[in-house]
């Protein structure tokens, strides 16, 4: 019997938690998707508030559009 192993991105470690704290960050602050993708890479406080650290992966605009 073949096992097929699916694999894990780095982007699946985001809890749903996680994406509803990005939607609530965009909302606040009035942001595009590309515009929140840009303040997550440049700001250490969105990342700490997101719980990530500089060098994890970054969802791009067209998957924080489908959150």
């Amino acid at each position: 019997m073949i096992k097929m192993v699916q694999r894990m991105t780095p982007l699946d470690k985001l809890t749903s938690f996680s994406r509803f704290k990005i939607v609530v960050m965009q909302k606040y602050h009035a942001l595009s998707e590309a515009q929140t993708k840009e303040q997550i890479l440049d700001r250490f406080s969105f990342m700490r508030f997101l719980d990530m650290v500089p060098g994890d992966a970054i969802p791009d605009k067209s998957m924080i559009w489908h959150f």
